[in-house]
């Protein structure tokens, strides 16, 4: 089973958990999908990567639309972990609701 990471985002500047980069049984994964739902123009994530194992962590991309399914791939080159910030959040966002993410890594079919 590979590593899911999911949750919500109700105040500007939360952060998600961290997606590893490799799954519960220690193979690399060289990419993810993501999930998010929420988005606008006034309600934003990044996404944020780290190559050190978490002491730094640059900016990736900022999403102002949903995300349904869209696939982020890694160089195997470079292990790298992931996280989602909540870059701005209206009070009364999308409908009302909070901005709700999934990151998931699929394990690899089996030959």
């Amino acid at each position: 089973m590979g590593a899911t990471v999911m949750g919500s985002f109700v105040n500007k500047g939360e952060i998600s958990a961290d997606i590893p980069s490799f799954s519960e049984a220690g193979s690399f994964q060289p990419g993810f999908s993501m999930f998010i739902t929420g988005l606008d123009a006034s309600n934003t994530v990044k996404l944020r990567r780290s190559t050190d194992y978490g002491l730094s962590w640059t900016d990736v991309t900022t999403y102002s639309a949903n995300q349904a399914g869209t696939v982020i791939t890694e160089s195997s080159s470079r292990v790298a972990k992931h996280r989602l910030e909540c870059v701005t959040k209206q009070a009364i966002s999308v409908n009302g609701n909070p901005i709700v993410y999934k990151l998931t890594r699929e394990k690899p079919a089996v030959a």
